[in-house]
């Protein structure tokens, strides 16, 4: 499978019994789209997005956390540790927004 894209469930693994979606990824939930913030500048070779997904549904609900309930933010990344310096903490919130706002429901995957 040298090249290709792989996903657990090509191997036989998968959560739960239902089939996957068309696109065999979690935008096959209505809604859900995916950004990514891949910085390559230098040593450095992150992406970190945490507080820009916060600052955004809070800047869209300014209830969150005081009238309503709190938001968490879900961001995913890999152990990149031998490619970068987590400490330089490069991403910028405009690098997130920009991930954000160019969002879609067809995306890249693997190491990009």
């Amino acid at each position: 499978m040298e090249g290709q894209r792989v996903r657990a469930r090509d191997l036989g693994l998968a959560c739960g019994s239902l089939p996957a979606g068309e696109r065999n990824s979690i935008a096959d939930v209505p809604g859900v789209t995916v950004g990514h913030m891949t910085l390559i500048e230098g040593n450095v070779r992150t992406g970190a997005c945490a507080d820009a997904l916060i600052r955004r549904a809070i800047e869209a609900n300014p209830e969150i956390g005081r009238q309503t309930s709190t938001v968490n933010a879900v961001v995913l990344e890999c152990d990149d540790g031998y490619l970068n310096d987590i400490q330089a903490m490069a991403v910028t919130e405009a690098h997130a927004f920009a991930a954000i706002d160019a969002a879609e429901d067809e995306f890249a995957s693997g190491s990009v």
